[in-house]
């Protein structure tokens, strides 16, 4: 084994010694003792220990930039600004006083805005995504990526039941050309038939590869709140056509249903590029400007059951089962949605259920001190997966639990997941789960803030 130097002289060697070994009798050494150094310290400083040695300090700048004085002003705050603008349009940062920065559009409008207002369309939301960094109207979809990689950057697009997302996140010197590259994407992109093509055959691939976990997942929106209304209608539609696309843009992308959000920037310039770059190109308010976007669909809870029978998807990378499989949520209303009292008792909820694969090795975080691990992964050795999630929207939402089983337990997988969500309300939570799960989660929140991405949906 490699010791380490006990003297501070100018050259160090790493010295390969014996070392005990199993009853006291000396180690046979594994190979030679190499004869060049290891470490080299050079010194340049008196022999002072209270003296960092020249070769070390950090008081010379790097070339390029500039030092303040120890009197100027510093600025660290971290609040959350808002401005409204004439337009209705948002304008929302946060400085993170770092090196990298993200800025990000949300439309306030999704499939079940879609559904509800342009006489049940479907498709054309999540069309929006895959049309998202495709090419604008000012460049081709090579030059966007060129631009984005000169920027250090990533582009990410979302699209969702009630709103769609394009962000970006760059290095921080490069904001403006980002936020400029952001209002092209999304006001201004490539809407040919070639490229609506194109987009429409990337997401049948993706539909075809899709999760049973995602697809069970759409279909409890549509168990939950019934296949016709605006909530379980599907975000996905092979049907779409470019006229949906074009009249949801025109219908749905407003100022007043546009925040624009940044980390990492300076609340002034994300203001005034917003007035640059996205204003010009947004119609004009008709109207008073309302203080928030119409939510006009309804949302009521009719639960029944939905089941489709087709063959597992070959996802790329993932390994196919030699048996069949049968995936089955069981969910129930949480009302309120983002405006409930008892949002963050959900939450923790999701996180006291906790769950996942029966194939998790476990370890920090993993959640194998979860109900659903303790009561039923680990007591059922034929429950394949077993896991609670939430999906809260503006009026309501639900708590489930999702999982797979052999098609032969089926009925006994519901029965499980049924009892777990009658124990919540029967026999309630010690205080040892409840405090385990309420760490969790804020262990959960933080975790997620280190990113520049997750506060911007927000």
């Amino acid at each position: 084994r490699w010791t380490r130097p006990v003297s501070r002289t100018a050259v160090a060697r790493g010295v390969r010694r014996r070392s005990a070994g199993v009853g006291g009798l000396p180690r046979w050494p594994r190979g030679p003792a190499s004869p060049r150094p290891l470490l080299r310290h050079v010194r340049t400083a008196p022999d002072d220990d209270d003296e960092l040695p020249a070769a070390f300090a950090i008081e010379t700048p790097f070339p390029g930039t500039e030092v303040a004085p120890d009197d100027a002003p510093t600025d660290r705050s971290t609040a959350t600004r808002v401005t409204r603008l004439p337009s209705g349009l948002r304008v929302v940062s946060q400085e993170t006083h770092t090196f990298m920065s993200a800025v990000g559009a949300v439309v306030a409008a999704g499939s079940a805005d879609e559904a509800h207002v342009l006489g049940g369309s479907r498709g054309a939301t999540l069309m929006a995504e895959a049309l998202a960094w495709s090419g604008t109207t000012k460049r081709s979809q090579k030059q966007l990526l060129v631009d984005v990689d000169e920027m250090g950057g990533y582009v990410h697009a979302n699209a969702q039941r009630e709103q769609l997302l394009y962000c970006v996140d760059m290095l921080r010197e490069k904001a403006e050309a980002a936020t400029e590259l952001l209002a092209e994407a999304m006001l201004l992109p490539d809407l040919t038939p070639e490229r609506f093509d194109e987009a429409r055959a990337v997401l049948a691939l993706s539909r075809e590869s899709a999760t049973q976990d995602h697809i069970v997942r759409e279909l409890a929106h549509a168990a939950a709140y019934g296949a016709a209304t605006p909530l379980g209608a599907p975000l996905y539609a092979a049907d779409v056509a470019l006229p949906a696309v074009v009249d949801f843009r025109s219908t749905f992308l407003t100022a007043d249903r546009i925040v624009v959000a940044g980390t990492g920037v300076a609340h002034e310039d994300l203001v005034r590029w917003t007035q640059t770059y996205f204003e010009p190109h947004l119609p004009a308010a008709a109207g008073p400007i309302p203080a928030t976007p119409p939510t006009p669909y309804p949302a009521t809870y009719a639960p029944t059951v939905v089941a489709v029978e087709e063959p597992a998807p070959l996802v790329p990378g993932l390994a196919r089962d030699l048996e069949d499989k049968v995936r089955v949520a069981v969910v129930c209303e949480t009302d309120g949605g983002w405006h409930a009292e008892d949002l963050v008792a959900v939450s923790v909820l999701q996180t006291l259920l906790g769950g996942g694969d029966s194939f998790s090795a476990g370890g920090p975080g993993k959640g194998m001190y979860s109900r659903l691990y303790r009561e039923v992964l680990n007591y059922n050795h034929w429950v394949d997966a077993a896991e609670c999630f939430v999906s809260i929207h503006e009026q309501t939402g639900l708590l489930g639990i999702i999982g797979a089983s052999h098609p032969s337990r089926v009925d006994d997988l519901v029965r499980l997941f049924c009892g777990q969500l009658r124990k919540l309300a029967t026999v309630g939570v010690t205080d040892v789960e409840l405090a385990r799960a309420k760490n969790m989660l804020k262990c959960n929140v933080l975790t997620h803030l280190e990113s520049r991405l997750p506060p911007l949906p927000g």
